[in-house]
């Protein structure tokens, strides 16, 4: 299958997109260009070769940045847009990138901008200051990871099986039973 037997979309519009504010169908229309122009002929490649770290699409990351999509979700004053509906704008990017590409949609939207964009935003204004632009530009390539055993990516309280117990010098970690 080549890159080009992927569907196109049959319509411009939703039924749905009767509902959606002006600025986020501006925004859904910039994500699916970016989608069908860039994305589109490259998915096949992306969504089929095994993840390493030779694999990694750095041009991928660099396009999205460069098309301004990263800078969805966040201020004006932390480098983004400043949209009135960041989280509606933001999940549209994700739904028009995730047509072509759904693992690139997780790994490079995001866990580069929710998981870790949103994490900045609870940072010392400093640390915001040097890295959130630097994230909206695509300079530079955000990760998180987990050790929590048997919960893989369901981070939830449920399923958590350590705590955290505040003491004089941090925190002590222990594991719980189930």
């Amino acid at each position: 299958m080549s890159s080009h037997d992927l569907p196109r979309r049959w319509s411009d519009t939703l039924f749905s997109d009767v509902f959606l504010p002006a600025e986020t169908l501006e925004v859904r229309a910039e994500a699916r260009k970016f989608a069908d122009d860039f994305l589109r002929p490259i998915a096949h490649e992306i969504n089929t070769t095994p993840e390493s770290r030779n694999a990694f699409r750095r041009d991928v990351v660099k396009a999205i940045a460069d098309a301004g999509l990263y800078g969805i979700p966040f201020s004006k004053a932390a480098g983004g847009r400043g949209l009135e509906y960041p989280t509606l704008g933001t999940l549209l990017v994700m739904e028009e990138l995730g047509y072509y590409c759904p693992g690139a949609t997780s790994a490079l939207y995001d866990g580069q901008i929710i998981l870790c964009g949103q994490t900045l935003l609870k940072a010392s204004q400093k640390i915001q200051d040097e890295y959130l632009p630097r994230m909206i530009k695509g300079e530079i390539v955000c990760c998180f990871a987990t050790s929590e055993p048997d919960t893989s990516t369901d981070l939830s309280a449920a399923s958590m099986m350590t705590t955290a117990t505040k003491t004089d010098g941090g925190y002590m970690i222990k594991r719980s039973g189930r």
